[in-house]
């Protein structure tokens, strides 16, 4: 059966917006694990997490061009060890082209609450650096929602919520900024489902955060398990999944402005 047949069988082609395959879990099976994602998948984005992802995910895009497509930046805990760095991924995102976003950036109250203005002003030089190179954010936020939404005021671009975990309030707030919700593989867990229904399908993308987050908590995450996601939000949202994916990938190609889009 070709890779048509398959996503058709299965109900549509889906994407998974935010994968850390430049994980040292993926080193001895990298091939295997894009080969099943390329069986139920459209695409992979790669966001860089540390300075040195950078290169990794630009190295995975040159191996399967048109299937992984790389980002630019460094997370928060990465800013705050090695704040030196940040220059070096300014000057890497304005001269790679292959670049699709800014991420993953943004603020991690959860492990560093006490490091707060540090990270606000790491997050306003890449919200400035996305404003200059026109290029989506995508947001890291744990711990941090009134100050995100604070942050993210600045922004001129577009901005993708990643692994979205706020609740009822933050979706509102989502909503009115125009922000895109992703949801990541653990919207399968009972404590998550409840949010699936008050987010709406013209602002909902699809993750992994591999190799986190595997839906049902056992062991590595990777991006053929995004299906997973699209199949409980079908479920809840009592949609056909075929068409959902449809919305998701709609949505997912505007928001990151890639392909046309």
């Amino acid at each position: 059966m070709n890779n048509i047949a398959v996503t058709d069988a299965l109900g549509g082609v889906v994407i998974d917006n935010h994968a850390h395959l430049d994980d040292k879990r993926f080193k001895k099976d990298i091939d295997e694990v894009v080969k099943r994602a390329k069986e139920k998948l459209d695409a992979v984005f790669l966001p860089a997490s540390s300075f040195r992802s950078n290169r990794r995910v630009l190295q995975l895009h040159r191996a399967y061009p048109e299937f992984l497509y790389p980002m630019a930046g460094m997370d928060p805990m990465a800013c705050l060890k090695k704040p030196e760095k940040i220059d070096d991924v300014e000057i890497w995102a304005k001269e790679e082209k292959d670049i699709i976003a800014i991420g993953e950036v943004g603020l991690e109250y959860y492990h560093a609450a006490e490091e707060k203005e540090r990270q606000k002003i790491n997050l306003g030089r890449f919200i400035a650096l996305a404003n200059e190179i026109h290029k989506p954010l995508v947001i890291h936020c744990r711990e941090a929602w009134s100050d995100i939404f604070k942050e993210l005021e600045r922004a001129e671009v577009n901005v993708i919520l990643h692994a979205f975990s706020g609740g009822l309030e933050e979706i509102k707030r989502a909503i009115d900024s125009s922000f895109y919700i992703s949801l990541a593989t653990n919207i399968c867990y009972p404590e998550n489902i409840r949010l699936i229904k008050h987010i709406p399908l013209d602002i909902m993308l699809l993750e992994t955060d591999s190799p986190y987050l595997h839906p049902y908590r056992q062991g590595r995450n990777e991006p053929a398990n995004v299906w997973e996601s699209a199949r409980k939000i079908s479920e809840i949202k009592g949609i056909e999944l075929k068409e959902l994916n449809n919305i998701i990938n709609k949505n997912t190609w505007k928001a990151f402005k890639v392909r046309g889009a």
